[in-house]
């Protein structure tokens, strides 16, 4: 007996609400380490010695903050799409993507033993990012930048060069290495077939989505629950490094988890 195909606007809803929740959490809540313990950490990583690194302690709380609302934004629009009429696994998947990546990044940061930990793991990825600009040339006006993110990062790495090892170079394994089980590589064969520009793929898909709109719907749930775990993921990273009070964040994932129940029962009888 098949179970009645859930509400995607009921889905969309609950999603969107979560992404609200973490939004006003990580907006409204203030670091958890103060003045002292930020100089404390600026000081053993000599970060003074250029203007771009001064107060560097903040970045990884800086990067979280950014992280958390770019992320939560692209839930709350992929929430918009199930709201709509009969949603399709194709936009969903591209969003799926950046958020499963930007929720990845975040972890990579954030979670660690200690605040130096994140500090230098943030200090990594503002150097990578700098260089994949260009920054490493001598001529490149951030040239300076990166040079200051680049002696404070090497600086740490004599001593500990596995701690503070770059993230993988590619996004596929960042998100394998930081969200683990609830995003293995296996996962990606569902983005894979949405996402990526394959003309054959991308004919069957629209030709036949009116054949098959018991598999779209259910593809369509999987990509939705894929987000939300990833976004799920960045948020417990986060949470830690926040003094607020989480309360409002973790009613809106009981609501969405008690409706994944309803969407698992429905997947299994089809």
């Amino acid at each position: 007996m098949t179970t009645d195909a859930p509400d995607s606007v009921i889905l969309g809803g609950l999603i969107q609400d979560f992404a609200v929740a973490v939004n006003e959490y990580v907006k409204n809540s203030p670091r958890t380490i103060d003045a002292a313990w930020l100089n404390e950490v600026d000081v053993t990583l000599g970060a003074a010695a250029h203007p771009s690194t001064t107060n560097i302690a903040k970045l990884p709380d800086d990067f979280a903050l950014t992280f958390v609302q770019t992320t939560g934004a692209l839930l709350h629009a992929l929430g918009t799409l199930l709201t709509g009429p009969t949603p399709s696994p194709v936009p969903l998947a591209v969003l799926t993507r950046s958020i499963a990546e930007h929720s990845a990044t975040c972890v990579y940061v954030c979670r660690a033993d200690s605040h130096l930990i994140r500090t230098v793991r943030a200090a990594i990825l503002a150097r990578e990012n700098l260089a994949e600009e260009g920054a490493k040339n001598p001529s490149h006006p951030r040239h300076a930048e990166w040079g200051a993110f680049d002696r404070l990062v090497q600086s740490q790495q004599k001593h500990d060069s596995k701690t503070f090892k770059p993230p993988p170079s590619s996004f596929e394994n960042l998100v394998s290495q930081e969200l683990g089980e609830i995003f293995p590589l296996s996962h990606y064969k569902l983005l894979h077939r949405y996402v990526h520009p394959n003309a054959t793929a991308t004919m069957m898909n629209t030709l036949t989505a009116d054949q098959r709109p018991v598999e779209f719907r259910r593809d369509a749930y999987d990509l939705a629950f894929l987000a939300a775990l990833a976004f799920y993921a960045a948020t417990s990273a986060v949470v830690p490094t926040r003094n607020g009070d989480s309360t409002t964040v973790g009613l809106a994932i009981d609501r969405l988890s008690q409706y994944k129940e309803r969407v698992d029962a429905w997947a299994i009888s089809i």
